[in-house]
Protein backbone atom coordinates (compact mmCIF):
# COMPACT_ATOMS: atom_id res chain seq x y z
CA UNK A 1 0.00 0.00 0.00
CA UNK A 2 1.31 3.11 -0.60
CA UNK A 3 0.69 6.80 0.56
CA UNK A 4 -0.23 9.59 -2.36
CA UNK A 5 1.04 13.17 -0.59
CA UNK A 6 -0.32 16.01 -2.50
CA UNK A 7 2.12 19.13 -2.60
CA UNK A 8 -0.53 21.78 -2.89
CA UNK A 9 -0.33 25.06 -5.40
CA UNK A 10 3.63 24.11 -6.49
CA UNK A 11 2.76 22.37 -9.62
CA UNK A 12 4.77 19.76 -8.60
CA UNK A 13 3.46 15.88 -8.92
CA UNK A 14 2.54 14.09 -5.84
CA UNK A 15 4.78 12.04 -4.29
CA UNK A 16 4.30 8.37 -3.71
CA UNK A 17 5.45 6.77 -0.17
CA UNK A 18 5.78 2.96 0.40
CA UNK A 19 4.67 3.73 4.66
CA UNK A 20 6.84 0.77 5.55
CA UNK A 21 9.93 2.91 4.50
CA UNK A 22 8.99 4.95 8.06
CA UNK A 23 9.08 1.75 10.00
CA UNK A 24 11.64 2.17 12.99
CA UNK A 25 12.54 1.07 16.21
CA UNK A 26 14.22 3.75 18.52
CA UNK A 27 15.46 3.40 22.65
CA UNK A 28 17.46 5.36 24.98
CA UNK A 29 18.82 4.02 27.88
CA UNK A 30 20.66 6.06 30.83
CA UNK A 31 22.63 4.89 33.34
CA UNK A 32 20.22 5.12 36.72
CA UNK A 33 21.06 1.70 38.11
CA UNK A 34 21.13 2.41 41.88
CA UNK A 35 24.24 -0.07 42.27
CA UNK A 36 26.46 1.97 40.37
CA UNK A 37 25.58 4.83 42.94
CA UNK A 38 26.16 2.64 45.91
CA UNK A 39 29.66 1.63 44.72
CA UNK A 40 30.54 5.05 43.69
CA UNK A 41 29.99 6.12 47.32
CA UNK A 42 31.41 3.30 48.84
CA UNK A 43 34.59 3.95 46.41
CA UNK A 44 34.43 8.11 47.34
CA UNK A 45 34.30 6.98 51.58
CA UNK A 46 37.61 5.38 50.95
CA UNK A 47 39.47 8.69 49.66
CA UNK A 48 37.52 10.77 52.88
CA UNK A 49 38.65 8.02 55.21
CA UNK A 50 42.58 8.97 53.84
CA UNK A 51 42.78 12.23 53.61
CA UNK A 52 41.28 12.32 57.61
CA UNK A 53 43.75 10.07 58.66
CA UNK A 54 46.76 11.71 56.97
CA UNK A 55 45.93 15.39 58.42
CA UNK A 56 44.03 14.29 61.15
CA UNK A 57 41.41 17.22 60.63
CA UNK A 58 38.91 18.46 58.22
CA UNK A 59 39.88 20.47 55.73
CA UNK A 60 36.93 21.69 53.57
CA UNK A 61 39.78 22.33 50.48
CA UNK A 62 41.48 18.86 50.75
CA UNK A 63 38.21 17.09 50.66
CA UNK A 64 36.41 19.40 48.08
CA UNK A 65 39.13 18.74 46.01
CA UNK A 66 39.73 14.82 46.65
CA UNK A 67 36.13 13.94 47.14
CA UNK A 68 33.82 16.87 45.58
CA UNK A 69 35.22 17.19 42.29
CA UNK A 70 35.69 13.29 41.64
CA UNK A 71 31.63 12.92 43.03
CA UNK A 72 30.65 15.89 40.49
CA UNK A 73 32.52 14.02 37.63
CA UNK A 74 30.69 11.24 38.18
CA UNK A 75 27.15 12.93 38.57
CA UNK A 76 27.79 14.70 35.38
CA UNK A 77 28.47 11.80 33.66
CA UNK A 78 25.25 9.26 35.03
CA UNK A 79 23.29 12.21 33.76
CA UNK A 80 25.07 12.93 29.93
CA UNK A 81 26.01 9.00 28.87
CA UNK A 82 22.98 7.59 27.03
CA UNK A 83 23.24 4.77 24.13
CA UNK A 84 20.77 6.10 21.51
CA UNK A 85 20.22 3.01 19.33
CA UNK A 86 18.00 3.15 16.36
CA UNK A 87 17.02 0.47 13.43
CA UNK A 88 15.67 1.10 10.39
CA UNK A 89 15.26 -0.18 6.71
CA UNK A 90 18.25 1.69 5.69
CA UNK A 91 20.53 0.14 8.93
CA UNK A 92 21.77 0.33 12.44
CA UNK A 93 22.54 4.03 13.81
CA UNK A 94 23.39 4.20 17.26
CA UNK A 95 25.49 6.76 19.45
CA UNK A 96 26.79 6.40 23.31
CA UNK A 97 27.17 10.33 24.24
CA UNK A 98 29.27 12.05 24.67
CA UNK A 99 31.76 9.42 23.11
CA UNK A 100 30.40 9.52 19.92
CA UNK A 101 29.08 13.57 19.18
CA UNK A 102 27.37 12.03 15.48
CA UNK A 103 25.32 9.19 15.41
CA UNK A 104 26.94 6.10 13.31
CA UNK A 105 25.16 4.43 10.50
CA UNK A 106 26.34 0.90 9.60
CA UNK A 107 23.86 0.12 6.54
CA UNK A 108 22.44 -3.42 5.63
CA UNK A 109 24.92 -3.82 3.08
CA UNK A 110 27.49 -3.71 5.37
CA UNK A 111 26.03 -6.21 7.69
CA UNK A 112 25.89 -10.09 7.49
CA UNK A 113 23.74 -11.05 10.29
CA UNK A 114 21.67 -9.18 12.91
CA UNK A 115 19.81 -10.70 15.86
CA UNK A 116 18.39 -10.18 19.31
CA UNK A 117 19.74 -12.38 21.58
CA UNK A 118 21.11 -12.95 25.10
CA UNK A 119 24.33 -12.21 26.58
CA UNK A 120 26.64 -12.54 30.07
CA UNK A 121 27.50 -9.03 30.22
CA UNK A 122 30.20 -9.51 32.81
CA UNK A 123 31.56 -12.71 31.69
CA UNK A 124 31.48 -11.76 27.87
CA UNK A 125 32.16 -8.18 27.68
CA UNK A 126 33.61 -7.02 31.28
CA UNK A 127 30.38 -5.16 32.10
CA UNK A 128 28.53 -2.85 30.71
CA UNK A 129 29.59 0.83 28.62
CA UNK A 130 32.22 0.25 25.83
CA UNK A 131 33.44 -3.02 26.22
CA UNK A 132 35.50 -5.05 24.37
CA UNK A 133 35.03 -8.75 24.26
CA UNK A 134 37.43 -11.26 23.53
CA UNK A 135 36.43 -13.24 20.40
CA UNK A 136 33.24 -11.07 20.73
CA UNK A 137 33.94 -8.00 19.26
CA UNK A 138 32.54 -5.03 20.92
CA UNK A 139 29.38 -3.85 23.03
CA UNK A 140 27.73 -0.67 23.86
CA UNK A 141 25.62 -1.37 26.82
CA UNK A 142 23.79 0.40 29.39
CA UNK A 143 22.18 -2.24 31.65
CA UNK A 144 20.98 -5.70 31.64
CA UNK A 145 21.87 -8.79 29.26
CA UNK A 146 19.82 -8.02 26.09
CA UNK A 147 21.03 -6.82 22.98
CA UNK A 148 21.01 -6.90 19.32
CA UNK A 149 24.38 -8.75 18.21
CA UNK A 150 25.66 -7.33 14.56
CA UNK A 151 27.89 -9.59 12.48
CA UNK A 152 29.42 -6.98 9.90
CA UNK A 153 30.85 -8.99 6.65
CA UNK A 154 34.13 -8.37 7.36
CA UNK A 155 33.82 -10.36 10.49
CA UNK A 156 34.10 -7.83 13.04
CA UNK A 157 30.78 -8.00 15.21
CA UNK A 158 29.53 -5.40 17.32
CA UNK A 159 26.64 -5.98 20.07
CA UNK A 160 24.32 -2.54 21.16
CA UNK A 161 22.12 -3.70 24.62
CA UNK A 162 18.55 -3.08 24.96
CA UNK A 163 16.07 -3.23 27.30
CA UNK A 164 12.95 -3.51 24.90
CA UNK A 165 13.77 -7.35 23.62
CA UNK A 166 10.37 -8.16 22.76
CA UNK A 167 9.93 -4.84 20.87
CA UNK A 168 12.84 -5.00 18.76
CA UNK A 169 12.51 -8.81 18.06
CA UNK A 170 9.11 -8.13 16.80
CA UNK A 171 10.84 -5.59 14.25
CA UNK A 172 13.65 -7.53 13.41
CA UNK A 173 11.29 -10.37 12.52
CA UNK A 174 9.79 -7.57 9.79
CA UNK A 175 13.57 -6.75 8.44
CA UNK A 176 13.81 -10.52 7.79
CA UNK A 177 10.50 -11.44 6.03
CA UNK A 178 11.64 -8.22 4.10
CA UNK A 179 15.00 -10.11 3.17
CA UNK A 180 16.63 -6.56 4.38
CA UNK A 181 19.02 -8.79 6.80
CA UNK A 182 19.41 -12.39 7.71
CA UNK A 183 19.05 -13.72 11.43
CA UNK A 184 21.84 -15.92 13.19
CA UNK A 185 20.11 -18.91 11.61
CA UNK A 186 20.14 -17.99 7.97
CA UNK A 187 22.67 -18.03 5.53
CA UNK A 188 20.58 -16.99 2.48
CA UNK A 189 18.16 -14.64 2.16
CA UNK A 190 15.10 -15.15 4.56
CA UNK A 191 12.93 -13.23 1.98
CA UNK A 192 13.36 -16.43 -0.28
CA UNK A 193 11.33 -18.86 2.27
CA UNK A 194 8.06 -16.98 1.47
Amino acid sequence: MWLIIPIPKTGISPVFIDPCYYMQFTETQKFRQWWIWVIMIATLCFPAIAIYKEYKSFDFMVYLIGIGVPLLIFILMMFVLRLETSVDERGVHYRFFPFHITTRLKTWDEIDKAYVRVYKPIVEYGGWGIRFGFGNGMALNVSGNVGLQIEYKTGKKLLLGTNKREELEVFMNELYKKGLVKDMDDNSNIKDRY
